[in-house]
């Protein structure tokens, strides 16, 4: 939880507080808290993120972004991509029309 606090913090002041998206790539053994999906679903987190486009290598994975994605409900569009140049290219798209 510590750790997704920081990288909010992070991406908050890379931004300057202004609109941004994230591309996520879920390492192999990657694990989240439910506290931790939560935040990264709503809140504070969604604020200033517009659109998570997350890259992910394996079933597993796939299963837990469905999951995430119909339990916690993202504020915010989110996707899941098996390679990283799709994740961008959504990514882009998203974030174009909605700022």
């Amino acid at each position: 939880m510590e750790d997704l606090k920081e990288i909010i913090a992070c991406n908050n002041k890379l931004s300057n507080n202004t609109p941004y998206g994230v591309v996520a790539i879920v390492g192999e053994f990657s694990t989240m808290t439910p506290e931790a999906k939560e935040l990264s679903a709503k809140g504070i987190h969604s604020k200033n993120r517009k659109a998570l486009a997350v890259v992910i290598t394996n079933m597993g994975h796939q299963l837990v972004i469905n999951f995430y994605m119909s339990f916690y409900k993202p504020e915010n569009p989110t996707r899941a991509f098996k390679n990283h140049e799709d994740a961008v290219k959504w990514l882009r798209k998203t974030l174009e029309e909605l700022l």
